[in-house]
């Protein structure tokens, strides 16, 4: 077995070199988004993917079999899901370049406020629910507050639209919020293949008076929404981003399967590129500016997803493009 690898490590090697050479392209042209390179044809891109996909398989093999090293069976599954990307069919892509401030299709709005904006893309504004006080002094405060709020919440509207008839206007200089007491919520109901990637580009600040910016995006299935979130939080507008994978099941129950920090900040301006991806094996990985931020293997859910959604609990959220590949 150990021979056998290696000798195939070692054609691939050859193989992928000379591939290379005949499908150079210019670096310093970007490739589309979400697209590969333009020099690459689709014919050597299927090849890759065989190859990779038989070496998995060779691999699956070696460890259910023990008939090699657990280490060195890693490094190579390592290197092939480098160059294996199972995810060929596009299942949804949308740069919300769309006219009028209505999401489009299949977008629908379960709660809270949705615009489109021509600049900044899906735009959302929310804030947390305010807590309730004990005090007659702190309840008088908070009905004033909750006043000012109600009024915010009706100019909603008008920001957004006001943001888009002035181009040099930045999200950071609205003052309108919307608290409802409810995260603002939307949905693409569609199929999406237990196996899948996301790409999204994402900008967020927190909103005056909060210190909070606070976003989920996930997969569901069924009415009761089970099924996976990934949670993004930065706590002032130079924090870092916090990233939490939590698991869902059918009764409301949740669990945080990993969390970590990426050392990076998202933006107001600039928008922030997290890729989430979930391989037929149950491998999840989440990467922030091509930076890797999260791994765990986890076969919660085994049945493909019936929609993917967007959660906006604090602060000025916009989505700038998305793009959803399955199997």
């Amino acid at each position: 077995m150990m021979r056998r690898l290696t000798a195939i490590c070692l054609a691939w090697a050859l193989w992928a070199t000379g591939a290379q050479a005949q499908t150079w392209s210019n670096p310093n042209e970007s490739p589309a988004y979400g697209s590969p390179p333009s020099g690459a044809p689709a014919k050597d891109d299927t090849r890759i993917q065989e190859f990779t996909k038989a070496l998995q398989d060779l691999l699956d093999k070696g460890e259910r079999e023990r008939l090699a090293d657990p280490w060195f069976l890693k490094d190579l599954r390592d290197l092939a899901n480098k160059y294996h990307r199972p995810w060929a069919r596009l299942l949804l892509s949308d740069d919300f370049s769309a006219r009028g401030t209505a999401p489009q299709a299949p977008w629908r709005i379960a709660s809270g406020e949705f615009r489109v904006d021509w600049r900044y893309g899906l735009r959302s504004l929310a804030v947390p629910p305010r807590r309730q006080a004990s005090s007659t002094e702190n309840a008088g405060q908070n009905q004033q507050g909750d006043a000012v709020q109600q009024l915010f919440g009706a100019l909603l509207n008008q920001a957004l639209k006001g943001a888009r008839q002035d181009e040099r206007k930045a999200p950071s200089q609205d003052a309108a919020t919307a608290d409802t007491g409810q995260p603002a919520e939307i949905l693409a109901p569609l199929a999406i293949s237990n196996a899948f990637s996301v790409e999204i580009d994402v900008t967020a600040r927190p909103l005056a008076g909060t210190e909070t910016t606070r976003f989920a995006l996930g997969v569901y299935q069924g009415r009761n929404q089970a099924g996976y979130r990934l949670i993004a939080r930065s706590d002032g507008a130079a924090g870092p981003l916090s990233l939490r994978l939590i698991r869902v099941n059918g009764r409301g129950g949740a669990a945080i399967i990993e969390q970590a920090d990426a050392q990076i900040r998202l933006d107001p301006e600039r928008p922030v590129r997290l890729v989430w991806t979930r391989a037929p094996s149950g491998d999840m990985q989440v990467a922030v500016e091509g930076q890797p931020v999260l791994r765990i293997v986890d076969r919660g859910f085994r049945d493909p997803f019936d929609g993917f959604l967007i959660r906006n609990r604090s602060g000025d959220i916009a989505v700038r493009r998305i793009r959803i590949d399955g199997v």
